[in-house]
């Protein structure tokens, strides 16, 4: 590798190494220190308004489901219970107040509409609204200190610190008075479950250790809020550091790939595949890419062509391409490029190894000619040796679907082979289905329109093809697919006589019958195509005839294609 690509490498690397060092400043949250900052941060300063938003709104959502189903079983031990009417005139109250308050809250955070002030609000009526079920069951009794317990511990982890000290603060300090005016006999124990302290130290000690509970579930609620934000926050950073890791390895991993493609490598370059060992990269297509390539077993050289990354999640586009070995394999022609291996169906990378070819593709040896088009002779001769391929598909029972100057090869021995059976069809299974399958310019019109297609759609490519050699332009062009898929099914390009003047206009009729729209109008065969062309030109070399349809064109049709000119 040289040292320019590397050198590319490294500055890349270090550009996006400087970016991610030096982000907008932004307002840093102080550390908190063990024992130390306040009990209750604000949601915000953890997970940032909107996420913390929505879990608040999730949770006050659940908990509305579960206050009216509290209340009401509340309401109904009352009457099992019975008890001093106020006080259970009260408790009822108290539980109809909070139930509404409580379908107030999932109504309200259903539609994302509270506020601080609204749940601030919403949990004072709650509280008192609880405050009730203390004064009717007792101030010592189980089920009014267990409600308080769970509301000051549930909106402690919330970490609303105003709320989480109203909360604790209305039930602290209305237990502490009640007890107190009991124990100075100042009124009557109202509760229906009996007190387990009987005398007033015995209340008072026990109002101590309740006292202690609540203050003590406050700490641990904001103990718990803290210990979980600390562990988001880290949590959120290591997130962070991770994915600016993974991207600065994606962006090097992309610049390392630039640097190999600038000395001819690619991303399996070096690697072994089978008993293949990967060289330079020869050429990319839509689906894959082939390497130039050694076999380890035996020094033969051979060209591997593997699939895309994007495409090898694609079970169908794998089968696609296995098939395509398959095909090819079983095709004995010279002039298709012979396969040489295939990976096992199974195996996690996909490869046809085929033989290795050297010259260049139609597009490439129509670029070394000075006017960009084959001399006539020439291209006859290409038009000939295509044809003997096609027809072996063709009576294979496959159909290329895909012919184009970049899938012409020629040899340094100047054989002309037909390349990537990627987008075949076996006559009778459909590899891809409601899908426009073929390149533009050369596509048929039954292509354009995703109607069936037989071996006379790649005569119609053939045609396409032959005219764009002879004349070094394209038949069908436009700035769109759409245009070009219009010309292709309604446009008649000018007979290739008017694009190249001096051609003998004996060729129009076999060119134009090719490329005829109706798949009925078109030779049966590749061969029938050529004989036609190669005897027009005989007779106009013959004779100077230049009446529009020889009369062996004529004769090549009517006898060489069948009425329904099937493939077989």
């Amino acid at each position: 590798m040289s040292s320019e690509p590397v050198a590319r490498f490294a500055t890349h690397a270090s550009t996006v190494v400087g970016a991610e060092s030096a982000p907008a400043p932004a307002p840093a949250e102080p550390p908190v220190a063990a024992g130390s900052g306040p009990l209750f941060r604000p949601a915000e300063a953890i997970h940032g308004p909107s996420s913390m938003d929505r879990r608040m709104r999730r949770d006050l959502w659940w908990l509305s489901l579960v206050i009216p189903v509290l209340c009401a079983a509340v309401v109904a031990s009352s009457f099992l219970l019975g008890g001093a009417s106020p006080a259970r005139r009260l408790l009822v109250a108290g539980m109809i107040a909070n139930a509404t308050c409580g379908s107030w809250m999932a109504w309200m955070a259903r539609r994302a509409r509270l506020t601080a002030r609204t749940t601030a609000s919403a949990w004072f009526i709650l509280t008192a609204g609880s405050c009730s079920a203390i004064l009717y069951y007792g101030v010592v009794s189980p089920v009014g200190l267990m409600l308080a317990v769970l509301a000051v511990f549930f909106v402690g982890v919330r970490g609303q610190r105003i709320v989480a000290v109203m909360v604790y603060g209305m039930f602290a300090g209305f237990h502490a008075a009640l007890v107190g005016l009991i124990a100075a006999r100042g009124v009557p124990a109202l509760g229906v479950l009996p007190d387990a302290a009987s005398g007033p130290g015995e209340l008072v000690v026990t109002e101590l250790l309740i006292q202690l509970v609540l203050f003590a579930t406050m700490i641990a609620a904001a103990a718990v809020r803290r210990s979980t934000s600390t562990a988001l926050r880290e949590f959120e950073q290591q997130a962070r550091e991770v994915g600016r890791h993974e991207l600065l390895l994606d962006d090097a991993k992309r610049a390392f790939e630039a640097a190999l493609r600038a000395d001819g490598g690619g991303r399996f370059t070096h690697q072994v595949v089978g008993s293949y060992r990967l060289g330079r990269l020869l050429g990319e297509g839509s689906m894959g890419e082939v390497y130039d390539a050694t076999d380890t077993r035996t020094g033969t050289s051979a060209a591997v062509k593997l699939l895309r990354r994007n495409v090898m999640a694609d079970r169908r586009m794998v089968q696609r391409f296995l098939t395509e070995a398959r095909i090819v394999r079983s095709l004995d022609t010279e002039h298709i490029a012979h396969v040489l291996d295939t990976a096992d169906p199974a195996s996690g990378l996909p490869y046809i190894a085929m033989e290795r070819l050297h010259g260049r593709d139609l597009r490439q040896h129509l670029a070394a000619h000075r006017d960009r088009r084959l001399p006539i002779a020439e291209a006859e001769d290409l038009l000939r040796q295509v044809a003997r391929g096609i027809d072996a598909a063709h009576r294979a029972g496959v159909v290329h679907r895909d012919l184009k100057p970049s899938n012409l090869f020629r040899t340094a021995a100047g054989v002309w082979k037909i390349l990537d059976f990627g987008v075949s069809k076996v006559i009778g299974e459909h590899t891809v289905e409601n899908a426009i399958i073929g390149t533009p310019s050369f596509m048929s019109p039954e292509q354009a329109n995703r109607g069936d297609v037989d071996g006379r759609t790649d005569i119609f490519a053939l045609g396409a093809i032959l005219y764009y050699a002879i004349t070094g332009t394209l038949a069908f062009d436009g700035a769109t697919l759409a245009a070009i898929a219009l010309q292709v099914t309604h446009h008649t390009p000018p007979p290739v006589s008017q694009r190249v003047p001096g051609l003998p206009a004996e060729v129009d009729a076999a060119v134009m019958t090719a490329l005829a729209k109706d798949p009925q109008q078109r030779f049966a065969t590749a061969g029938a195509f050529a004989g036609a062309f190669g005897a027009a030109l005989a007779a106009a070399h013959r004779d100077g005839d230049r009446s529009p349809e020889p009369a062996a064109l004529a004769g090549q049709r009517r006898h060489d294609r069948p009425a329904s000119a099937p493939v077989t």
